[in-house]
């Protein structure tokens, strides 16, 4: 494959837990999602239609960023692809890996928006 222009997209985005969480445990939960070759989701179509879709190929980078007082959020960086042909990563998406790794639920709190970068994709 050749290299070709295309769009990534920079997000910090806070998840929030029902409980507690130990700041090094999250730093382990995004190693793992680093260490996979496949993270698998079922996305829908607007017409309603269900496929499968790896969410690890749309992922170019994830860090733990920091963790709030009361421990139970805390935040990640991740760049992920952001196409015109619709392939994205959104960040509900991946709050879905973090609780693959994870075995257990997250809620998506915040999302901010750090721009969009144009890189060489394969």
């Amino acid at each position: 494959h050749g290299l070709r222009p295309g769009l990534s997209r920079p997000d910090e985005i806070a998840v929030a837990a029902e409980e507690p969480i130990d700041w090094t445990r999250v730093a382990e939960w995004v190693k793992e999602i680093g260490d996979r070759e496949a993270i698998w989701a079922e996305h829908t179509t607007k017409s309603g239609k269900k496929y499968p879709v790896n969410l690890k190929e749309r992922l170019f980078e994830l860090e733990p960023v920091s963790s709030k007082a009361d421990d139970s959020t805390f935040t990640v960086r991740y760049t992920g692809s952001c196409r015109n042909d619709g392939t994205m990563l959104r960040p509900i998406q991946v709050v879905e890996m973090l609780e693959q790794v994870a075995g257990r639920s997250f809620q998506l709190h915040s999302v901010h928006r750090l721009g969009v970068r144009v890189s060489e994709i394969g």
